[in-house]
């Protein structure tokens, strides 16, 4: 439960679930936009 509590705290704190959920979003919405929606995520892994 400590682990899941840890990890569900950083996701919020970096926004993971978010900007994974948007991106998609964006990327199946719009796929011309899909290299400025792919590239910052590589950058920030």
């Amino acid at each position: 439960a400590t682990a899941v509590l840890s990890f569900r705290e950083l996701a919020s704190e970096y926004n993971l679930q978010a900007v994974g959920t948007v991106s998609l979003t964006d990327v199946l919405a719009r796929p011309e936009s899909r290299a400025g929606a792919v590239t910052p995520l590589a950058t920030a892994s």
